[in-house]
């Protein structure tokens, strides 16, 4: 049996949707200075603050060992703040109802401040080994977020092809055109400097097969989408410019600085690229958390039956989901994808070869995802999707 407790009377707030936006908007604030925190740690004039924790038993010295092993705990500490949302969110929760599970969602910055803070605290106790585990926890997380960020990236250019495309002035479907239009040529354009990059060789096998894979399923499913009823280039698009970015992501972290990677990139660029999608993903979610939750649901009828106010748990549920899978990514954009031993040994060759697999797995599985999506109706007509 589910019992109300008293965390919050949910009847006193605004409107539900702008006092859930409104609470989910307190989330990402937390999520804003755990990434920043981050940034700080790694930094040599302040690593000192927390040297002292991580190189207590003398196996983790150097400022980029410490910097990395910040990091990783900023994102763990987040995981766990994230987790225990999650949790008391969750739809299996029978010690909590459906207001009371929106209600502890409601913002309490103090308490919740309080709790992130001990949590992080928590984590120099950890041992370093725990955190070269997690590191790869977090390596694995990533590929399914990086899925998950193009579900609700496609989602998203799905509503706003809807929405301007049936808009009266003809000014926006010249923005539709104007914007579809950008985003194919300017994933060309990147595909050329991809193979001038790393492909130029005849020995570049692997910057060429990725790369050239990455054109020939954006010509499948831009095709397939002119072929089928309710196909449309805005969200073919978005998927070919996203996986692109994947491409060149992957294969500047994955080959090492040669013939075969002449890119002159840094590890900051990729980080704000990476932190820039992160974030509108995490805006889409935040802000349109039913409908983005809907967008992982095989059945078109998961919602049918529930109310309003077990849509907006249930939707909160989801949102701290995304967070938990944002926090591990967090880890590896902090970190370019490398994996720091607990000793201070930084196996960034093993590990910017698995990030390199982690990525263009993603990359292919939200390809071919997308174009399931196109052929699925028409595979199966008798099928809602």
């Amino acid at each position: 049996m589910s019992v109300s407790v008293p965390l919050d009377d949910v009847s006193s707030h605004p409107p539900r949707s702008a006092s859930d936006l409104k609470s989910r908007a307190v989330f990402g604030l937390f999520m804003l200075v755990g990434f920043i925190i981050g940034i700080i740690l790694q930094n040599d004039v302040v690593d000192w603050c927390v040297h002292w924790a991580i190189n207590k038993d003398g196996d983790c010295s150097s400022s980029e060992c410490v910097g990395t092993q910040s990091a990783y705990r900023v994102s763990f500490a987040l995981f766990i703040f994230f987790l225990v949302h999650y949790l008391f969110s969750h739809s299996w929760n029978c010690c909590l109802d459906a207001d009371a599970r929106v209600g502890f969602n409601r913002p309490h910055m103090i308490m919740r401040t309080i709790a992130f803070a001990a949590i992080f605290l928590l984590t120099f106790v950890i041992p370093n080994t725990f955190f070269t585990y997690y590191a790869w926890f977090a390596l694995v997380v990533s590929c399914f977020y990086l899925i998950g960020q193009l579900v609700l990236l496609l989602h998203f250019a799905y509503e706003w092809n809807d929405n301007w495309r049936n808009r009266e002035s003809n000014a926006f479907t010249y923005g539709l055109l104007f914007c579809t239009v950008g985003l194919f040529v300017g994933g060309l354009v990147v595909v050329g400097y991809l193979y001038k990059w790393f492909g130029n060789e005849s020995e570049c096998v692997t910057g060429q097969a990725m790369i050239t894979l990455t054109l020939l399923l954006g010509i499948v499913y831009t095709l397939l989408c002119l072929r089928v009823p309710h196909g449309s280039l805005l969200p073919s698009s978005v998927v070919f410019a996203y996986t692109v970015w994947l491409a060149y992501s992957g294969l500047s972290g994955g080959i090492a600085p040669g013939a075969c990677n002449t890119v002159q990139s840094s590890s900051t660029t990729q980080m704000i690229i990476g932190a820039v999608v992160a974030a509108l993903s995490l805006v889409i979610a935040a802000t349109n958390a039913g409908q983005s939750r809907e967008a992982f649901e095989l059945s078109s009828s998961s919602g049918e039956g529930l109310s309003e106010v077990e849509l907006a748990a249930n939707s909160f549920q989801f949102f701290h989901l995304m967070m938990m899978m944002g926090s591990c990514y967090m880890a590896m954009l902090l970190t370019s994808w490398a994996i720091t031993g607990a000793h201070g040994i930084d196996s960034n060759a093993d590990s910017g070869k698995a990030s390199m697999g982690a990525k263009f797995t993603s990359e292919f599985l939200a390809a071919l995802l997308y174009i399931w999506t196109l052929a699925a109706p028409m595979l199966f007509p008798d099928r809602e999707f």
